[in-house]
Parts: C-alpha cells; structure tokens; sequence
C-alpha cells in the first residue's frame, strides 16, 4: 500500500511514464491494480487479476507502478554495473537524507527503496510519512 501511495504522488515519474504491455498499474479512482495488456495510440485495456476482467482507458486514469529495474532504469539508463556497484553509495546518501527514519527500515522492499532513490537524484524530494507525500528537501 505504501509503494502505490509513494507512485501516486510521484507526479514527475507519472509524467515521464510511456505505457508499455506488461506495465503494472493502479486505477487512479478506485485503487485497483491491473496489467498493461494491449494500447492503441492513446488508449489502454488493462487485465484485473482480482476482478478478471479488462477495461479501456487512458495513461490519465492509471497510476503507474513501476518495477524496481523500470526505476534503476530511469537513474542509469543500460548500466546494469553501476546498480550494484552504486548500491552501497546510495544507501549512505539515503541514510543521510531519511535520518532516522531510514536507519529504523523505512523501506519495506526494493521498489519504495528505488523510488525513493529516483525522486532524491532527480527531484530532490523526500517521502514524508506522516503527510504521505513527496516533499522538497534543503540538503
């Protein structure tokens, strides 16, 4: 629940986002998360595996959840290397930029982790956890 939050108000990633069959998603009204089966120009269908069943719509109603590779992507685009070789690094920077927060295991998995990565590097902003939603920070 908390990725999806976390995806949700990240209105840069989402902006970015060019959906591809295969994406994983969330109806921007009712939470309910999908797949990416087919698109056409500017409309997708998207699989409900808890409801089984399909629905026309637009990238405007998803909210795009990303795999953990599609955000490694986004920070070092064909540079598998550096993923790991810079994981060490990125979590130093995290720790100083969470505090407390992230050295009590703020992230739960490696996707709340890699998009909190990606909206410090490119956005600057942090995830506040009470107010739930990306805000910019001075360091």
């Amino acid at each position: 629940m908390l990725f999806s939050k976390m995806c949700k108000e990240a209105k840069e990633v989402q902006e970015k986002w060019v959906p591809k069959v295969g994406d994983y998603v969330m109806s921007a009204n009712n939470g309910i998360e999908g797949i990416v089966v087919h698109r056409i120009d500017n409309s997708i269908v998207v699989l409900t595996p808890q409801e089984n069943t399909c629905y026309f719509t637009t990238k405007f109603n998803l909210v795009w959840l990303p795999t953990q590779s599609q955000l490694q992507e986004m920070l070092f685009p064909n540079n598998y290397f550096w993923y790991y070789m810079g994981l060490n690094f990125l979590n130093k920077k995290l720790a100083e930029v969470y505090g407390i927060f992230y050295s009590g295991g703020g992230f739960k998995n490696g996707e709340e982790f890699w998009i909190a990565v990606v909206m410090w590097e490119l956005y600057r902003k942090i995830w506040d956890i009470c107010m739930e939603k990306w805000i910019r920070s001075g360091k």
